[in-house]
């Protein structure tokens, strides 16, 4: 018996069929999204092999492919709640660096409206189904919808733990330990 393949292939029948190609994979825990990074530490020697020759040639990662493009939807629609999105992002971001007593930026989330629910997605804390549901969605408006919903969720309770620190931080004087005031 030849060595095996890992091949993904959509589920759902109303993803045509666009572009399809076989590229390397490895089977990971993780669900990637479109456009977004993940750092990988890559060890065992065959592995080490395919991502040599992925680097040798057109560099691409990812497995059985086949493209498919978002059904067509209204900018006055996306953009608002892109922007929506995009602030409840930027809050959460700040509660968290807050409570971990980073003062980095927040990071830039994309231009494209419909890219920013999966580089959203990638960096919070998001249920694999939920992953999965994103991945899947032919709609940028949905996802941001999905992601709107989580966030709407997850902020609140974050920029209360990043008030509670920094009333932690200040030690009942008003000051944070530093000296600066609160």
């Amino acid at each position: 018996m030849g060595p095996r393949r890992l091949v993904f292939a959509p589920r759902a029948s109303y993803i045509p069929a666009v572009d399809e190609r076989l590229l390397p994979l490895f089977p990971l825990p993780v669900v990637l999204f479109p456009g977004t990074a993940r750092p990988l530490h890559i060890f065992e020697p065959r592995y080490r092999r395919m991502l040599t020759d992925c680097l040798d040639g057109d560099r691409r990662f990812v497995g059985e492919v086949v493209d498919y493009a978002d059904e067509p939807e209204l900018d006055a629609e996306l953009d608002p709640l892109a922007e929506t999105v995009r602030a409840a992002f930027e809050r959460l971001v700040r509660a968290v660096r807050a409570i971990a007593d980073q003062r980095t930026p927040v990071p830039e989330l994309p231009r494209d409206p419909s890219r920013i629910a999966y580089h959203v997605a990638s960096v919070i804390d998001t249920p694999l189904t939920a992953r999965y549901e994103l991945l899947r969605s032919r709609s940028a408006l949905a996802r941001l919808h999905a992601v709107a919903r989580i966030l709407e969720q997850a902020v609140p309770s974050v920029e209360r733990r990043a008030a509670q620190h920094q009333r932690a931080r200040s030690n009942g004087s008003g000051h944070d330990t530093a000296g600066h005031a609160s």
